[in-house]
């Protein structure tokens, strides 16, 4: 895909107006790190629905508490337990989705786990659209292959691990 087109993709899910999406499922978080900046600590995980080129995509959302400032590396793991057996899985999680970058240019990865060979493996021919939707706000879209079936993303248990690194000299793990 050519660099002008990704930026027109990334310029249409940027300007999706919050009236336009349909939230599937929401996870509140509570401040862990009050005396931290905010945006050491996620708000809010989201998977909703938006229009992007005439299409509607998934698409998770996390919001920090604070802006993001820029230049701040960071290391995400969205851990879902889609069918909320936590016997099954890697502690229960069945869909890993990686995201990571330095601000603001940040890039996604899909993984299953793969219970034959007790390790992650990554979805290939995935393609992840990541980006900042505001200074507080990182969205990458979700094909199917991420997620599964919307109903068993509604009742799937959600982990989150985020690694934050600011300029190599602060290193902070909520």
């Amino acid at each position: 895909m050519g660099a002008l087109a990704i930026l027109v993709l990334l310029a249409s899910l940027a300007a999706v107006p919050a009236s336009a999406e349909e939230v599937l499922a929401t996870f509140k978080l509570p401040r862990k790190h009050p005396d931290l900046p905010g945006w050491t600590d996620v708000e809010e995980l989201s998977v909703v629905k938006v229009p992007l080129l005439g299409v509607t995509v998934s698409a998770l959302r996390l919001k920090f508490y604070g802006p993001l400032p820029r230049g701040v590396a960071l290391s995400i793991n969205v851990y879902i337990d889609k069918d909320r057996n936590p016997e099954t899985g890697y502690r229960g999680s069945d869909t890993r989705l990686y995201i990571a970058g330095v601000t603001p240019a940040l890039r996604a990865s899909g993984y299953y786990w793969n219970s034959t060979r007790r390790l992650w493996s990554g979805m290939r021919g995935v393609q992840l659209i990541t980006m900042m939707t505001g200074d507080d706000t990182i969205m990458t879209t979700l094909p199917p292959e991420v997620l599964g079936p919307e109903e068993e993303l509604k009742s799937a248990f959600v982990r989150l691990d985020v690694t934050l690194m600011v300029s190599g000299s602060f290193s902070f793990k909520p």
